[in-house]
Order: C-alpha cells, then structure tokens, then sequence
C-alpha cells in the first residue's frame, strides 16, 4: 500500500457496513481501527468480521494463517480519538441519518490532520450536505459500497461540492488497492446511481404485485432465474450489445416497441400496509421453514462463490480501466 500511503484507516461504526468495510481492509493488509459508541455494538461486529473471515476460509479464497494475520491487524475501540489516530484514510459507517453524519464528520475533521482522506458510507446523501460543518469539506468523499462490502466489491465514488477531484481519484484508486469494484459519478443525485436502478426495479416488482400480475415468489424468480443469471456479468447496456448484432442494431429495431413499454410502466409511488402484508407473506412461502438468518449466511455464500468466479474470469468492467 506503501505507493497510495494509505496504511491506517479506521472504520467508524460497527453495523453491517462497518463490520464488512473492516474485513475489507484487513484482508488486504491495513492496520484497521474499528469503533462504535456502543461497546455490545462493537462486539458484535468484531465477532462477524472474524465470522467473515472464517467464511472466505471456508471457500478456499483465505489460507487460515491468514485469516489470523487478518484478525490481528484490527483493533476495536469505543475511543474515537484512539481510533482515529494516525488514520490516512477514515471510513465513517453510521445510520443514514443526515444530522448524525454532519456531527460524526465535525469531530472527525477536528480530530485528524487535514491530510486525512474522510469517505462516508452514506447511500443516498450527498457529501455536500453532510460536510457542511466541517473546516476542510476538500478531503470528504462518499464511497458508498454493496451490502456487504467484503463480499460485494462494487463502491460508488461520488465527490461534494467542495471535495478535491484528487480525493476521489485517490480514493478510487485506493478502493482498487484492496480489491474493490469502484466507479466514480460525475455528479451527485439523489440516491446515486446504485439505488436508483435498484429502486427503479423494486418499485415495478411492487407495482407487479399490487396489481396481483403475478405472485411475489414469481416475481422474484423472474430475476434470480431469468436476468439476474446475466446480471452478474453484464449489465442493461451490454445486455443490448449481446442481445442484437451490436446496441445501436438493437436499439434502433426496438425504438417504438421500447417506447411503448417505458410508458406502461407503473407509475407506483407509495405502497401502503397491505402491500407490505403481501409482501411479508409471498417471502414467508418462499422461506418456508428456512430462518431469516440461515438464509442470510446461504445468500452471502452463494454471492461469495459467484465473486469468486468473476475475479478468476475478469473478462470485462474490473478490466475496462475506466
């Protein structure tokens, strides 16, 4: 790491993002500060980042010498100024509460030397307005990453108002480093760009069911047994490139036909409690007698071993330099 002269981040909050951003770092040979103000909270994600790493184990993709090397390169404090001692690069993981992240941000701009990168987790917040108070809104970057991070690689990097263009290049670049999936937005909108086609999808599989179209598990299975088996390796616009002799061939048979479709779309904007009723009992039939968290541990398993498969066949996007 000794060319980015990042070594030392610390990582604050221990939720889900956190526990996984720490996992991220460690593995890849940083001195890694985990904090959170409440010592359970940090417990719990100390013992998931070690259960995390117990599973890239399990999988082949860590020796277990490792894993401890790993292990031992985290530190876990309820002591922010311990925690941020030292820190080249800080990545703040709290609730998405926008007045939580301005004072988090405030004492950690105070407590670091202005040399310190400080990325935010934030999923639909723009930096502009989370850095408002602080005295140097030039080194604060979003880098909002998949849930969960150690096993999702994809980060979006996405600059404020007053953020310098080479904190989020030496951010990506940093990201990069310890094996993530970066791109970079060149403007900030609400939601980014992840969430925005996530929530663009899950909006119609809400209007779907609403409409009663078709049960919930059969919407579900639309995906996971029809696009999203492409989804992992090429997206919307290669999927016009594949799909045709190349995208402008297909999209330019398919203009009037794409037309109409993109206006029968639904129009869904708020579901209300029978909606989520619905949807609670469609998931239940499809868990069956199968745990909340089992099926937690099976899905993290199964995207694990899919990782492992594109960073073992990177024919394209981890490969495209851009």
């Amino acid at each position: 790491m000794s060319g980015d002269g990042i070594r030392t981040v610390a990582v604050i909050g221990a939720g889900h993002i956190g526990f996984g951003w720490a996992h991220v770092f460690c593995r890849a040979g940083l001195t890694t500060r985990l904090y959170d103000v409440n010592s359970d909270a940090l417990g719990h994600g100390y013992d998931e980042l070690a259960g995390g790493l117990d599973l890239f184990v399990e999988h082949g993709l860590l020796e277990e010498a490792d894993r401890q090397r790993a292990l031992d390169r985290v530190q876990a404090t309820t002591d922010l100024e311990a925690a941020l001692q030292d820190a080249d690069y800080v990545q703040e993981s709290v609730p998405e509460k926008l007045e939580l992240k301005r004072s988090v941000f405030e004492e950690i701009d105070r407590l670091t030397p202005a040399t310190t990168i400080i990325a935010s987790s934030a999923s639909q917040i723009p930096m502009s307005d989370i850095a408002v108070r602080t005295a140097h809104p030039e080194r604060c970057v979003v880098a909002h990453p998949c849930n969960p991070p150690h096993i999702v690689p994809l980060v979006e990097i996405v600059a404020g108002e007053k953020t310098d263009p080479e904190v989020a290049r030496r951010t990506r670049a940093f990201m990069e480093r310890v094996g993530q999936s970066p791109i970079t937005l060149n403007k900030e909108i609400c939601g980014f760009a992840l969430n925005r086609l996530q929530f663009a999808l899950v909006r119609e599989a809400f209007y779907l069911a609403h409409e009663d179209v078709a049960s919930i598990a059969d919407i579900d299975r639309c995906l996971c047994e029809g696009v999203g088996l492409r989804w992992p390796f090429i997206g919307p616009f290669m999927t016009e490139e594949l799909n045709s002799k190349d995208i402008v061939d297909g999209l330019s048979k398919d203009i009037d036909e794409n037309e109409e479709l993109w206006a029968a779309l639904g129009d869904f904007r708020r579901y209300d409690e029978d909606d989520i009723r619905k949807a609670a009992e469609g998931v239940q039939r499809i868990m069956g007698q199968v745990a909340h968290d089992e099926a937690l541990a099976w899905r993290d398993a199964m995207v694990l071993q899919l990782r492992a498969l594109k960073d073992r066949a990177p024919l394209l996007y981890r490969r495209s330099g851009e």
